[in-house]
C-alpha cells in the first residue's frame, strides 16, 4: 500500500520523534542556547548536542530525496547517507553519556527511537522499492 502523503509515513513520523528528542536533549544540555551557538561552543557536550539536532534535522530532506529517487545508484546513496546519520546519532549519544550528563533517560529514549527508526526505515525502503536490497 503506497502512502501518498509523505508526512504520514511511519518512518517520517519516527524521524520527527528523533528530532524532537534530540532538540530536548540539546535544550537541557545547553541551557537554552540556539543550535548555531552550540556548534561553536567551547563546551564539548554543547557541540555534540548541536550535532544531534542538525543531524536529526537532516533526516527529513534525505528521506524526501529517497522518496523521489528513481535510479538504483541514487537510492543506494541516499539510503546509505540516512543510515550513516542514524549511526552518527547513536555515536553522539554514547559520547554525551560518557561525559556524565544528567539527561541519561533522554539519551535512552533517543537510542530507542533510533532503533525503531532503523527498523521502520528498512521496512519502508524494501516495500517502496519492491523488496530490492539496497544495503
Amino acid at each position: 500500500m503506497e502512502v501518498h502523503n509523505f508526512n504520514q509515513l511511519p518512518v517520517y513520523k519516527k524521524a520527527l520523534d528523533i528530532f524532537q528528542v534530540s532538540r530536548g536533549i540539546a535544550y537541557a544540555i545547553s541551557e537554552r542556547r540556539h543550535v548555531l551557538e552550540m556548534e561553536y561552543s567551547s563546551i564539548e557536550n554543547e557541540k555534540v548536542a548541536g550535532t544531534l539536532v542538525t543531524t536529526s534535522l537532516n533526516l527529513f530532506p534525505e528521506l524526501a530525496a529517497l522518496q523521489n529517487a528513481t535510479s538504483k545508484e541514487n537510492i543506494r546513496k541516499r539510503a546509505n547517507k540516512i543510515r550513516r546519520s542514524a549511526r552518527l546519532l547513536l555515536t553522539k549519544c554514547r559520547l554525551i553519556e560518557r561525559q556524565g550528563v544528567k539527561e541519561k533517560e533522554f539519551l535512552r529514549i533517543l537510542r530507542s527511537e533510533l532503533n525503531q527508526f532503523d527498523q521502520l526505515f528498512g521496512e519502508w525502503l524494501n516495500s517502496k522499492h519492491s523488496g530490492k536490497n539496497y544495503n
